[in-house]
């Protein structure tokens, strides 16, 4: 991963910049929450349309009288 990456260059290097170390890796978490949030709305979106289409489907199974 890119964290590890990151991790990896700043144990390795002794003269590492760990400011810079700080501000990747908080673009990268900031990237991740990004998607994770998006992930999160779509999943809502997904789940509201599985609950209409079940409700859609109860009324034609159910027999008109």
């Amino acid at each position: 991963t890119q964290e590890g990456r990151l991790l990896q260059a700043v144990q390795s290097e002794d003269d590492y910049e760990i400011d810079s170390y700080v501000n990747k890796l908080e673009k990268i978490l900031e990237r991740k929450t990004y998607l994770i949030n998006k992930l999160g709305s779509k999943l809502k979106e997904f789940r509201k349309h599985l609950k209409h289409e079940e409700v859609l489907s109860n009324k034609v199974q159910m027999p008109a009288y």
